[in-house]
């Protein structure tokens, strides 16, 4: 009769953990990462699919000049984000504190990156879209 009464007492603090910390229970996400280098503009790409909209992107420009980095929906033709990152400086951008309680789009979107010098892009990226949108502010 313990051993029922034990069980029952885990599952209960099971469920109530999922219900009040849900990012914990459910949270899932699509990440990628790469690099772009060799011309004065590049692209790259990564897609967000349907219920996965809440998105963190990391910019880390590596080259000898500035690059303005925009990111945009192929499907929609919408720009989420515009910025020029230093040389050396790094960038996140997290979708959650540009449209609380929203997320974006689902589609394939484009980043763009371009050497402002004439110069050559070399710059890091990383990102996922997520499910949850707590991880979008923390991860």
């Amino acid at each position: 009769m313990k051993k029922k009464t034990v069980v029952k007492s885990i599952l209960s603090l099971a469920l109530a953990a999922c219900v009040a910390f849900p990012s914990i229970a459910g949270a899932e996400y699509d990440d990628f990462e790469g690099s772009v280098s060799g011309k004065k503009t590049v692209e790259s790409s990564f897609s967000v699919d349907p219920g996965y909209g809440y998105v963190k992107l990391w910019f880390n420009n590596k080259g000898k000049n500035d690059v303005t980095i925009t990111v945009k929906n192929i499907d929609t033709g919408k720009k989420y984000l515009t910025i020029t990152l230093k040389p050396g400086k790094s960038y996140t951008w997290r979708s959650v504190n540009e449209w609380k309680g929203k997320a974006v789009g689902a589609g394939e979107y484009k980043i763009t990156y371009r050497d402002g010098s004439g110069g050559s892009v070399n710059v890091e990226y990383a990102g996922f879209s997520s499910n949850d949108e707590d991880e979008g502010r923390t991860a």
